[in-house]
């Protein structure tokens, strides 16, 4: 079974029991589901900028440099496949820019890998590569 759909029927399953407990005692709770516990999205942020060769700090940033801008839509596009806990809020916290703009920045970069766009594509499965090896790790 791949780590994703591993990841997806562990979120289903607490979704399910978050909802149960909801109905049974009124009580809302949120179940954190993570196979890398040890692991952090600061973490990860900073393995993207450097697998990518970005300058430490580049996700907060401000500079619209390309490879600047592009990094950090691979970061929050991948923070939210490796850490589906966090929401646009708490990613956007992260980066030090608001939700809008992290659902704007995911949404451009499904958009490139839907289009195929190459560099932009070698450079995410670049990043997610060097993710995949040090979650294994």
């Amino acid at each position: 079974m791949s780590y994703a759909l591993r990841l997806k029927t562990a979120m289903d399953i607490s979704r399910d029991a978050e909802r149960r407990i909801r109905n049974t005692t009124g009580l809302k709770i949120s179940l954190i589901v993570s196979e890398h516990e040890e692991k952090t999205p600061e973490e990860l942020i900073n393995l993207v900028g450097s697998t990518l060769k970005l300058e430490k700090g580049f996700h907060r940033n401000r500079i619209r440099r390309t490879d600047l801008v592009e990094g950090r839509h691979i970061s929050a596009l991948l923070l939210q496949r490796y850490f589906p806990v966090l929401s646009f809020t708490a990613i956007g916290r992260l980066f030090g820019q608001d939700h809008a703009t992290i659902i704007d920045a995911v949404k451009r970069s499904k958009n490139l890998l839907e289009i195929r766009d190459l560099q932009f594509t070698q450079k995410y499965i670049t990043a997610q590569n060097a993710i995949e090896q040090w979650i294994n790790d």
